[in-house]
């Protein structure tokens, strides 16, 4: 990654479970300026996961690479 701005940038990744997956997966992936904004929403939804931005490009690029 690079000249993300803020620094501090986290995601927040849900599993890819159930039959509608924008409802289930898209909806709940989102951007947050720290990791303590992401970790609060994950607070509220025991199923996501608080990335680096780093590590959210990592798993992403995993998974396309499988398609």
């Amino acid at each position: 990654m690079h000249d993300l701005s803020p620094s501090t940038t986290a995601v927040t990744l849900a599993p890819a479970t159930g039959a509608d997956i924008r409802e289930v997966f898209c909806n709940r992936v989102n951007f947050y300026a720290t990791a303590q904004l992401a970790e609060a929403a994950a607070e509220r939804d025991s199923d996501l996961a608080v990335c680096s931005m780093d590590e959210g490009w990592a798993v992403g690029k995993r998974l396309a690479d499988l398609f």
